[in-house]
């Protein structure tokens, strides 16, 4: 009993030293164990009342949350955890998150003369093979892949935006462009919910995104658009199995939990800096290059 507080990673990554603080967060003021979700987020369950102030300022003091709560009641931006750091789908995510907390947020948009975003409403920058695409999201964001045709040439990258499940992409040369249309969209919709439906839940986002096909076409940043038909019924990706992937190393999360004093454990074995990412499977995945540590690691975790 008590109550939930969810942490959501930013580009779906905490470092050692963040995932150290939270453990010791839920042993001392939650349940010992931590819950991890299907859209990537972390969740502490269990905390009292009392102590919900003591747990946000440790999560600020830990780069856990934003200590500014209008940014960090801003739309969620998920994102595939098969990235590696700083190529294009991570800055892609850094983009979209900053223009989701600066200019989406419930005080910017009220600057606007409309309401905040529901709080279902979701952002979602996947990978270039799409990992995530069985995942539900109302704007989706990727880098297209390079044509296989033309390996040899330097061919700029292109980023598409796809509007929920809809079988329409809209094509950009940059990903300025790109972020600009998903929040001039965004903009749009919270203009349409003011005006067709205020509640805050699942059905009135699928009212107004049945609206998506009738999007205006003078929004300014869906002119410099091309449009590419895709396919809405493709088949879903396959989870991640447990193990090594490359340069990734995946610890599987039964049920979605993990032990606190596990993650202490194993977080004593591996540096610091040690991006360990959440995974919309429900599992975790220790990045580049640490996979060899984080497999002696498990033998002493108790995972």
């Amino acid at each position: 009993d008590g109550w939930i507080v969810r942490i959501r990673p930013h580009c779906a990554s905490l470092n050692v030293t963040q995932w150290r603080a939270l453990a010791e967060l839920a042993l001392a003021h939650a349940h010992p164990q931590l819950e991890l979700t299907r859209l990537g987020n972390i969740q502490l369950r269990g905390v009292h009342a009392s102590q919900l102030d003591q747990v946000r300022w440790q999560l600020v003091a830990a780069g856990l949350v934003p200590a500014n709560a209008d940014e960090d009641l801003a739309p969620a931006v998920h994102c595939s955890p098969l990235y590696a750091r700083h190529d294009l789908t991570h800055q892609l995510a850094q983009s979209l998150s900053h223009a989701a907390a600066t200019r989406l947020s419930p005080h910017a948009l009220q600057t606007l003369g409309l309401n905040a975003l529901p709080s279902k409403f979701g952002l979602l920058v996947d990978d270039e093979q799409q990992s995530l695409r069985d995942i539900g999201a109302d704007l989706r964001l990727h880098v297209l892949p390079a044509s296989a045709t033309a390996q040899t040439e330097h061919i700029a990258p292109r980023y598409a935006l796809t509007l929920g499940s809809s079988g329409k992409a809209y094509v950009y040369a940059s990903a300025t462009e790109a972020i600009e249309a998903a929040v001039q969209i965004a903009i749009w919709f919270a203009g349409e919910r003011v005006r067709d439906d205020k509640q805050d839940g699942r059905q009135a986002i699928t009212r107004l995104q049945q609206k998506l096909a009738n999007l205006p076409q003078d929004l300014p940043a869906l002119r410099t658009a091309t449009v590419l038909e895709t396919s809405p019924g493709a088949s879903a990706t396959s989870p991640l199995t447990p193990g090594e992937h490359g340069r990734h190393f995946v610890l599987g999360a039964p049920l979605g939990r993990v032990n606190a004093q596990a993650v202490l454990l194993l977080a004593s074995h591996l540096p610091p800096s040690t991006e360990i990412r959440v995974t919309p499977w429900r599992s975790l995945l220790v990045a580049d290059g640490a996979a060899t540590i984080a497999q002696k690691a498990l033998d002493s975790a108790s995972w």
